[in-house]
This record gives C-alpha cells, sequence and structure tokens, in this order.
C-alpha cells in the first residue's frame, strides 16, 4: 500500500461470506482513512479487533461530511476554485490535505463510471462553507446538485455491482464477479479455507446484468426473473442506460438462466422480456 492512495476492499468472513464494500486511504505507515457503507461495515471492522489490540478506531461519522465534484468538466472547475491546485501533476487515486479557500479538505481525485471526479472530506460545521464554493466554481459549467439515485443510475449503467444492493453477506465473489479482488496467493486470509471449497462446489447464482427489450419499461428492482415459465432469479438493483435507451438492472440468476435468451421480468403482473448485457457503453475506470 502507497500513502496518499486510496484503495477498495471487500472482507470475507470465515464461511467465506461477503461482508462488506470498504474504501479505505493510508495517511501514513500508522493512519488509514475507511469509508464503509453503514453501521455494519463499521462494526464488523470493530468486531476484528483483538482485545489486546493496540490498534484505535475511531468513529467520525458525526463531525465529517463529504461532497463530490463529477463530470467532464471537474478539472476546469477545480481550476477556477484555484489555479494552485496544478491539476496535471495529479494522478488519479491520489489524495492530499489541503485548502478550498478558508475550509481544510482531505482531496481524493479518482473517477466513477469512465468520469473525472474530485472528492472533498471535512468537518460537519465546514459543510455549507465548502459547498458555496463548490457552487460559485462551478456555475459558468452549469454546475448542477445531483443525489444519490443520479449516482446510483450511473452506476447500474456502467455496470459497477454494489454490495448490500446487488449482493449481500450471503453470497461469494464467484456468484458477484469479483472474484478477481481476491488474491488467492496470499499464504492465508481469513475465510480462504471456505472460499476454495465454494469455488469447487461452483456459483450456486451469477449476479448478471440485463437489458429491457422494450425502450418504454422500466422496473424497480425486486422483481422475478423468468427463464420461460421457470423462475430464476429476482432484480437486485434497476435502472435507465441513456446511451442504450432501454431500462438496465442487476438480477441474480441460477447459473443455467443466465446464459438464457428468453428470458423475462415480471412488473405488476406483466411479463418484460430481457436479454443478458455483455458490456457496457460508459467507459468504466
Amino acid at each position: 500500500m502507497e500513502a496518499g492512495k486510496p484503495f477498495y476492499f471487500f472482507a470475507c468472513a470465515a464461511l467465506c461470506i461477503f461482508t462488506l464494500h470498504y474504501y479505505v486511504l493510508l495517511f501514513c505507515h500508522i493512519q488509514f482513512f475507511v469509508l464503509c457503507t453503514g453501521a455494519v461495515g463499521a462494526s464488523w471492522i470493530k468486531k476484528q479487533l483483538p482485545t489486546d489490540s493496540r490498534v484505535l478506531i475511531q468513529d467520525l461519522t458525526a463531525g465529517m461530511c463529504g461532497l463530490s465534484i463529477l463530470g467532464g468538466q471537474a478539472n476546469e472547475i477545480m481550476d477556477i476554485l484555484d489555479p494552485l491546485f496544478e491539476i496535471g501533476t495529479w494522478e488519479i487515486g491520489q489524495a492530499k490535505e489541503l485548502f478550498i479557500k478558508n475550509v481544510q479538505v482531505l482531496a481524493v481525485y479518482d473517477s466513477y463510471a469512465g468520469l473525472k471526479r474530485w472528492e472533498f472530506y471535512t468537518s460537519m460545521d465546514q459543510a455549507l462553507p465548502l459547498w458555496d464554493e463548490l457552487f460559485e466554481a462551478g456555475r459558468r459549467h452549469q454546475l448542477i446538485a445531483a443525489g444519490d439515485r443520479a449516482l446510483e443510475n450511473l452506476r447500474i449503467e456502467s455496470l459497477i455491482p454494489r454490495s448490500c444492493k446487488d449482493f449481500w453477506s450471503e453470497h461469494d465473489p464467484y456468484e458477484a464477479g469479483l472474484e478477481h479482488m481476491v488474491d488467492m496467493t496470499k499464504s492465508a486470509f481469513l475465510g480462504k479455507k471456505a472460499l476454495l471449497e465454494r469455488k469447487a462446489q461452483g456459483a450456486k447464482l451469477v449476479l448478471t446484468p440485463l437489458l429491457l427489450d422494450d425502450p418504454s419499461t422500466v422496473v424497480m428492482g425486486h422483481e422475478p426473473v423468468f427463464d420461460g415459465d421457470k423462475a430464476a432469479g429476482f432484480v437486485t438493483s434497476a435502472g435507465f442506460d441513456y446511451s442504450k435507451g432501454k431500462g438496465i438492472m442487476y438480477a441474480l440468476l441460477s447459473p443455467e438462466s443466465a446464459e438464457s435468451h428468453v428470458l423475462s421480468v415480471e412488473y405488476f403482473g406483466q411479463r418484460l422480456s430481457a436479454k443478458m448485457l455483455t458490456e457496457t457503453a460508459v467507459t468504466t475506470q
């Protein structure tokens, strides 16, 4: 691990089930900044701490906030905020502590679904001044406020699965299509034995992206999916793919149904035909 470089990781339990998705930044060799998906993820980390450990875990949630700028003109907005940012010297995945006007922030230069993204973390009392500075700098570039649902749709359109949304603690990385995030060359880690056993058994479910055939239809999530007349699984998350002009979704399906060409999604009693999506028009990083 390199200081100032954020990374993502998933954790396994002893039975080789996923816990949650974590975003980690190494400040120095003894200090980490961890973002997790909620109280459950934070609780899991605390439970792994041995009683005689010298590691100190401090929950900063109540006193911190996060804002981000996402889009093709994100760097131009940062130049307006402060020309001394020297955008050309930043690398994707780099983090620094700095000031935006009078607001001290932890700034992370990252990408999301192929778009440039700047993330800023600061204390809660500085949230409004930071918001005002960002919006003023983005005014000439038509910066708008976008909520979680907008980011969620972009995530689905970009075929990025999300823990606690598309897979849960009872699933393994082979079912979620995230086996590339598991380093089996490690001599030992929590859940490795069970992971090897599950790999040998084969996946019981497969997280599969689907695209609706009818561009006038959409679904909301948790609808049943059928392979012909046989129940094959269910929708985990759904949105609209604006690049293709059709409804898009993730579904957990049986392995044999994941390759089927006669899939349909039942939406309020109506069967909507769907096909497996093998590629996305949105470039992911």
